[in-house]
């Protein structure tokens, strides 16, 4: 993780910085459990959902060097095509709890493009497993077998463009239907994600000392392109808002990039601090047939 920022002092809120009460979320909504009663503890880090695109991420934190606390930062599964690298996606699970790592994917866990209504939908990129009547339950039974192996270790999924795509035409929720059958099936506790919003990291050292890493997280759009493979949008989001780290994927690249920007402390000093960058690459082997 970056280096946090510490920040003890409540923020300044702004007129239209909070959603007004009774607004109802387009698609993405609180997982029912989640801040009723006590907070889930999930791969050593508690975790609070806000709102459906605000999260908390408490991690206990010590003083002592060497620490350290990891985190899998994923997106562009693609579960469910036949171009889904499986095994490599695997092992980066298994790799995560190897270290004790919380997991988080940024959008597309699900690809939802051979449904008999989708003009994408083609019947060799269809997985013989799918090639049933009930197309869409398919898919959820099994990516709910597959994920719910690591349920212990998410923290978050969220929105990609294909989830998002499949819900308007399709008017069915397949990410919030996975996400409510992992955490029934696994007594897990993964908080549903919107399309872009906040995952704030707060290393507790205790005694009242908390240092938050102000993570942002957005699936992504447009294109990457040939050479700027996505940077340009990165710096965008940069300069529209304050962060520590930002999680992005969808154009199908992997990079992190680490700028540093001018800001203030607690007492109105000008500082400058690190911001890291990171788009996910993806588990998607397109274009290894040459088409």
């Amino acid at each position: 993780l970056p280096t946090p920022v510490v920040d003890r002092r409540a923020p300044v809120v702004f007129p239209g910085d909070r959603e007004p009460e009774g607004v109802r979320h387009p698609g993405p909504t609180v997982q029912p459990g989640l801040g009723d009663g006590p907070i889930p503890t999930v791969a050593g880090a508690e975790l609070t959902q806000l709102s459906a695109n605000a999260h908390n991420v408490t991690i206990p934190a010590e003083r002592v060097k060497g620490w350290e606390k990891w985190l899998l930062a994923t997106s562009d599964h693609h579960f469910d095509s036949t171009q889904c690298d499986r095994d490599l996606l695997g092992y980066h699970h298994e790799l995560a709890r190897d270290l004790d790592a919380g997991t988080v994917c940024i959008g597309d866990a699900l690809d939802l493009m051979q449904g008999r209504q989708d003009k994408r939908a083609g019947k060799i990129d269809l997985r013989p497993e799918y090639q049933t009547e009930s197309y869409a339950d398919a898919i959820v039974d099994d990516a709910a077998s597959w994920y719910g192996k690591h349920a212990d270790r998410y923290w978050m999924m969220s929105y990609g463009n294909h989830e998002s795509g499949h819900r308007k035409y399709q008017e069915t929720d397949l990410l919030a239907r996975l996400v409510r059958r992992l955490n029934r099936d696994n007594d897990a506790a993964i908080m549903l994600g919107s399309y872009r919003g906040r995952l704030n990291l707060d290393c507790d050292f205790g005694h009242d000392d908390v240092q938050r890493v102000r993570g942002a997280y957005h699936h992504g759009h447009g294109g990457g392109g040939p050479v700027t493979v996505g940077t340009i949008g990165a710096q965008r989001a940069r300069a529209a808002g304050t962060f520590d780290l930002w999680l992005t994927g969808h154009v199908h690249e992997k990079w992190a990039l680490w700028s540093t920007v001018a800001d203030v402390d607690e007492e109105g000093h000008a500082v400058y601090r690190d911001v890291l960058q990171v788009c996910c690459g993806p588990y998607k082997t397109e274009g290894l047939g040459g088409s």
